[in-house]
């Protein structure tokens, strides 16, 4: 019942032009909005060579990190707040009850500029500290690669079944956080930081999709449930 009555008054429901900002319907619309920040990072590389690559390296590393203190700090927080809850967790929550409505499976441009401006400029203090405080836009341009294969990725776990290899055991760890256990599984491109917050759950490797989980991919195509 609780569950049904945030629906009702969800930020999604209640406000649907914010989607627009909020929140996109594949991963080609989060690039053409990123796209300014990329081509800057760029612009502010003059050259590549180990120390940048060690840089976007980390950055990209960071990433997983940030993705899943994001998934289970942040959209599965548990506060008493109705207001809080409604701003912080409304397009998550929606989500999860309504895995067929493409228009929240990536994230909006403003979302991407809010964390950015979030995240960034403590980074840029710190390399503002080093020898070479420039080697933060490689950094940056880490983070950012990482977060848009992120969005890939989560729309490929939601477009179709994939049969083998990487999307198809990270569509099962994902959607086995979807239809089972909520606390378990927060990692969306990687197992990584689950295992060393021991969120890990492995059962995700032999559990079967339910009739509503399987239906609701956005290519349809004949398949089993497994």
């Amino acid at each position: 019942m609780e569950d049904i009555k945030r629906l009702k008054n969800n930020i999604v429901v209640k406000y649907p032009f914010l989607l627009v900002f909020f929140a996109a319907k594949n991963p080609l619309w989060v690039f053409v909005g990123a796209s300014p920040l990329l081509f800057y990072f760029l612009s502010q590389i003059e050259a590549i060579n180990w120390l940048s690559i060690i840089c976007i390296t980390l950055g990209l590393f960071f990433w997983t990190f940030l993705e899943y203190v994001i998934h289970r700090w942040i959209y599965h927080i548990n506060i008493n707040s109705r207001k809080l809850r409604f701003v912080i967790d409304g397009f998550h929550f929606y989500h999860h009850h309504n895995m067929n409505d493409r228009r929240v499976l990536n994230a909006g441009f403003l979302t991407l500029y809010l964390v950015s401006a979030l995240i960034l400029p403590p980074f840029y203090l710190i390399f503002n500290l080093t020898p070479q405080p420039e080697l933060f836009y490689q950094f940056a341009l880490g983070i950012l690669m990482g977060n848009l294969f992120y969005e890939f990725v989560h729309f490929q776990i939601h477009y179709k079944r994939h049969s083998r290899g990487y999307l198809r055991s990270i569509q099962n760890y994902h959607l086995y956080h979807h239809q089972k256990r909520w606390n378990k599984n927060y990692g969306n491109t990687s197992s990584f930081w689950d295992r060393i917050f021991n969120t890990y759950d492995a059962s995700f490797k032999t559990f079967k999709l339910s009739e509503n989980v399987n239906n609701h991919f956005i290519k349809s195509e004949p398949t089993n449930m497994a």
